[in-house]
């Protein structure tokens, strides 16, 4: 696990590990999942492990092909709006308004100010 072989370690504790060990295993790899914020450099740093047990080929929403890709993308990325079916309204999301050219070919989106970060690695 420590050397990021996920689907091994796996393997091998269905394979030969006992239940209590199963338990143990299960809790330690829970530990370390989540959202955790650490004192980096003097500033803080919040990060969110998941596990994943597929390569993930892109994170760039305009060359996602798979499945998996896209539930990633959708996980990581907010959009500019959001279609509330219930209500079947568009909404804002980091679009706080929007408006459009009359033949509706040209549209302008106006972000809301944010300050944040993503790091995606090990």
């Amino acid at each position: 696990m420590e050397q990021g072989n996920v689907k091994e370690a796996m393997e091998l504790m269905n394979r030969f590990g006992v239940a209590a060990v199963k338990e143990q295993f299960m809790d330690w790899l829970s530990e370390g999942m989540g959202f955790s914020t650490q004192a980096v450099s003097n500033k803080l740093q919040d990060t969110l492990r998941f596990p994943v047990y597929r390569s993930i080929l892109t994170l760039d929403p305009g060359l996602i092909y798979y499945d998996f890709d896209a539930h990633m993308v959708g996980q990581l990325f907010n959009t500019l709006v959001e279609y509330d079916q219930e209500s079947r309204t568009v909404t804002p999301c980091i679009a706080h308004s929007w408006e459009s050219s009359i033949d509706a070919r040209e549209w302008t989106f106006h972000l809301k100010k944010a300050s944040c970060s993503i790091m995606v690695g090990n």
